[in-house]
Formats: C-alpha cells, structure tokens, sequence
C-alpha cells in the first residue's frame, strides 16, 4: 500500500480524518505563545513564525521518506492547493495568537475590577 504523498503538503485534506486536532493543536499552542507574553505584539510574531517550521518541517520529513526530489517544492509552491494550504496554516496561527491577546486582556480587566 502507497502512502499519499500530498500528505505532507495539503495538511486540510487530513483534518476531518482525524477529528481537526492539528489544526486545534496549531490554534491553541499559538494561543498560548501569546498569552504568556507581556506584549502581545511579540507573541502574535512567534506564532506566525510558527507556519514556515511547520513547512520546513514538511519539506524535512518528505525527504526523510521518499527521497530529494523537487516534488515537495511543485506540491506546496506550484498548485492552488499548497497555497490553500498556507493561508489555512497562517489563518490558524493568527486566529490562535489574537485570542491568546483576547484572552489574556480578558483576564487582566476581570483582576482589576
């Protein structure tokens, strides 16, 4: 049996497989990279800096398993559904970094009242 090799790329596709927890794990350790910071600008910028390791990280791991070949490139670069794929990824780490913001002054207007 052949593993799909757009697995690594077109990470949306896998989403409903298994019940959205990537993309719940992505949102909410970017929640938590801007929640711990005391200016929330500095943790929004980690948590989009977040999205090109994650697609090193594809590029890694396919290279790991298959072999070099400039397939990973043309996948993620050279259709629509790479592109889809990394707004997905940067609208996920945004959404998950501005509620950590969210949150965060939230909580500090709740202790002073």
């Amino acid at each position: 049996m052949e593993m799909d090799r757009t697995i690594l790329f077109w990470t949306y596709t896998t989403y409903l497989n298994n019940f959205f927890l990537p993309a719940l794990l992505l949102f909410f350790v970017c929640l938590l990279l801007t929640y711990k910071e005391d200016i929330p600008h500095y943790g929004i910028k980690a948590s989009l800096w977040v999205v090109p390791l994650l697609i090193a990280e594809g590029f890694i791991f396919y290279i790991l398993m298959f072999g070099f070949t400039s397939e990973p490139a043309y996948l993620k670069f050279g259709r629509i559904e790479g592109y889809l794929d990394i707004i997905i990824l940067f609208g996920l780490a945004l959404s998950g970094a501005i509620s950590g913001m969210k949150l965060k002054q939230y909580i500090e207007q709740k202790r002073e009242v």
